[in-house]
């Protein structure tokens, strides 16, 4: 059967690009091992990994045919169905104990990420990186990882569509060193750690017993790093809380409990402000352990 493909012409392949949200989580994927994308979605993560080399290999899983079939389109369109498997299977049950190096969850709650986590820990077996995006409560992944076994190792932030999302990048707590990123090209040439970051309290690698209740809500490497993207996002962070605040606080009913979480959640919010301001640092003040 004839390709329809005349002698000298090449076919058609797609190159996957991606969003700044998913580009920050692609950098934080360990290069050289194969890698698993937990709820796929569209597939363009581990299509863009193996296109530019940074894995041999993806599985590519989610648990609903839809998005798989797009997963599959993708697959098809780039021309890497060779390196890509995809796999039709609720959370970690796509993966096998070892099977590979990086485990990402990317795009969906903090709550239902944890959910996942949980329920089959033995396929994390092996794992020497988890690379987790949740849109939602993001402190509660940070402590379950501490409560897990995993160390939180470095942090990313993304402004993508006029939100921003934070990464977190996990380690067996007893796997030494610190987090670089895993990319290779222009991706990999974001800021690293610094020296002083790796040895404070709090910092990647840091033993979470110093993190500050500040380091839970906004996360220790993401504060040491600082930065205009770090601050616009305490201060949107600061306006949402005001509002829900507020919100709250005019309810015929106002919860007593909620209002005193969400005010002291704006208390660190101000707090952290302040501090980027040039006032006392991490570690100073009076921060509630």
């Amino acid at each position: 059967m004839s390709s329809g493909i005349r002698p000298g012409e090449r076919a058609h392949v797609l190159t996957v690009s991606l969003p700044p949200r998913l580009r920050a989580v692609a950098r934080w994927v360990l290069p050289g091992a194969p890698v698993a994308d937990i709820g796929t979605d569209h597939g363009r993560l581990p299509v863009y990994l193996v296109q530019r080399g940074q894995v041999p290999r993806a599985i590519a899983s989610d648990r609903l045919p839809g998005p798989l079939d797009a997963a599959r389109r993708t697959v098809a369109a780039a021309g890497v169905a060779d390196r890509v498997d995809l796999r039709l299977a609720d959370g970690l049950a796509a993966i096998a104990p070892g099977e590979v190096a990086t485990v990402v969850l990317a795009g969906m709650g903090g709550l239902l990420m944890l959910k996942i986590l949980a329920g089959r820990p033995e396929a994390l077996q092996g794992v020497r990186r988890l690379v987790l995006q949740p849109n939602t409560d993001v402190e509660e992944v940070r402590r379950w990882l501490h409560a897990h076994g995993w160390r939180l190792v470095a942090e990313d932030l993304a402004e993508d569509g006029g939100r921003f999302y934070v990464i977190l990048v996990a380690e067996p707590a007893g796997a030494p060193g610190q987090a670089r990123p895993g990319a290779t090209g222009p991706e990999a040439s974001g800021p690293e750690p610094s020296d002083s970051e790796a040895s404070g309290p709090g910092a990647a690698g840091g033993p979470a017993d110093a993190f500050t209740e500040a380091d839970w809500v906004l996360g220790p490497c993401l504060r040491r790093r600082g930065g205009p993207l770090f601050r616009r996002y305490v201060e949107r962070e600061r306006d949402r809380v005001r509002r829900a605040l507020a919100g709250v606080r005019q309810a015929r009913q106002p919860d007593a409990e909620l209002e005193a979480a969400l005010a002291r959640r704006l208390q660190i919010l101000e707090a952290e402000l302040a501090r980027l301001d040039g006032e006392p640092g991490i570690g100073e003040g009076e921060e509630a352990r």
